[in-house]
């Protein structure tokens, strides 16, 4: 009986004046929004929003993913809430800049950002995924299901359930040098949120092929947690696109999971990587904003109906809520009375 009145083991956020979302001020034109991984914060997008500020002078919002903050909202967070708060959030600052964005992520991130430019064809200027966790090594992979498994066990007996986490350095790329260099994350990962990004995948796999804007997607062969054929299988997945401009693969051999740390990084590829991505949004914003796709302008000219035949109604309508034209019909009548 004492082992279930134990709490589990927390976690908690090293780093934690570091976690905070940012925002690079630029043109609103250009503007760029970043979301990090599962157990990453906006710090991780720190120098490419940097780069594209000084370079294109575009404006980066750098986000969490909703529920990061602390670690007992991270285990109550689900990857479903995660995923519809983020979709608020970006609105948000689509509303802000009133022109349509670019969406970048990484990992978990990278799931969001595909996810909400399926959703959303019309506020999305291209899409950057970088290391998508589409699909994860079968070791990491199994980790989802056992935390999905373990949760279902202990829900009844424990109260405690939802704080029950396996160590995030077990799927982290060094947390001891990241640690050093002052970079935010989180050192356990909550059972049930964790297994939980088993529904971005699902979705994010059915969404693929609905994704119009330009892709760029960016894997590397030393990735430790997603196979470097998942890029592939994203491409292959895609809409065959109007130019082959719209499709951009940068293949790196020794970036990390998170290859945006410019500390972790080669020089060469960083500088590859800096240069891919400038390029990518470069040639994106040169372009001509696209109009909107034919089932958008349906919707729109029936709403239009709608409107025009509403108001068409309330002018016929007199000040004292009587008909205009049942008006004349009386005066008819008490004309032919007389």
């Amino acid at each position: 009986m004492k082992l279930f009145r134990m709490a589990p083991p927390r976690g908690a956020i090293v780093n934690r004046h570091n976690a905070d979302a940012f925002v690079i001020e630029g043109d609103p034109a250009k503007s760029v929004v970043f979301f990090p991984g599962l157990t990453r914060f906006a710090k991780d997008g720190e120098l490419v929003g940097k780069i594209l500020n000084t370079t294109e002078n575009a404006t980066f919002f750098a986000e969490n993913l909703p529920g990061q903050e602390s670690f007992p909202e991270f285990a109550r967070t689900r990857s479903w809430h995660m995923l519809r708060k983020a979709e608020k959030r970006f609105l948000e600052h689509h509303k802000r800049v009133k022109s349509p964005v670019v969406l970048m992520g990484i990992s978990t991130g990278a799931l969001v950002a595909g996810i909400l430019a399926a959703r959303h064809p019309d506020k999305v200027r291209a899409v950057i995924l970088i290391s998508a966790a589409r699909t994860l090594f079968r070791k990491v992979q199994n980790l989802l299901w056992f935390g999905a498994t373990m949760q279902w066990i202990l829900w009844p007996i424990h109260r405690w359930s939802n704080y029950w986490s396996i160590p995030a350095g077990s799927i982290s790329d060094d947390p001891e040098t990241e640690e050093a260099e002052g970079r935010p994350y989180h050192t356990r990962i909550p059972a049930w949120t964790g297994s939980s990004i088993l529904y971005l995948q699902v979705v994010f796999g059915f969404l693929l092929s609905k994704i119009q804007c330009p892709v760029m997607i960016v894997s590397s062969k030393s990735d430790d947690v997603v196979p470097p054929e998942v890029a592939r299988e994203i491409l292959k997945d895609l809409e065959e696109p109007e130019s082959s401009e719209d499709r951009e693969w940068m293949f790196l051999e020794k970036a990390p999971h998170v290859p945006t740390i410019a500390e972790r990084m080669d020089s060469e590829e960083r500088e590859i990587l800096e240069l891919g991505i400038q390029r990518f949004v470069r040639r994106v914003w040169a372009r001509p904003l696209k109009p909107m796709y034919p089932e958008e302008r349906l919707i729109k000219r029936i709403l239009r109906w709608f409107r025009v035949n509403l108001r068409r109604k309330k002018l016929a309508i007199g000040p004292q809520g009587v008909s205009t034209e049942s008006l004349v019909d009386d005066a008819k009548v008490v004309e032919h009375q007389s």
